[in-house]
């Protein structure tokens, strides 16, 4: 997903990214650009959400892109 993307998914969940780490260090940044895309994000407080971004999609694997959707049919969609 992009930032944007898991901008708008938050909203709708009254909930906010409190800070982004970007790059190989995985370096502090209050801001990014809406169209980098998502990596991983973590829960810091209630509605507060930190997110690694970075300006290019991940490429899975097939292996790694069927272990993702296994992993996902289980959780509740909302």
């Amino acid at each position: 997903m992009t930032v944007d993307e898991v901008r708008a998914v938050l909203a709708e969940r009254d909930g906010s990214i409190e800070e982004f780490r970007v790059g190989k260090k995985s370096d502090r940044a209050q801001q990014v650009p809406g169209s980098w895309f998502v990596s991983d994000a973590v829960p810091t407080a209630p509605g507060q959400v930190l997110v690694w971004a970075q300006p290019e999609g991940m490429k899975f694997t097939p292996e790694l892109t069927a272990h993702v959707k296994k992993k996902m049919a289980g959780c509740p969609k909302g």
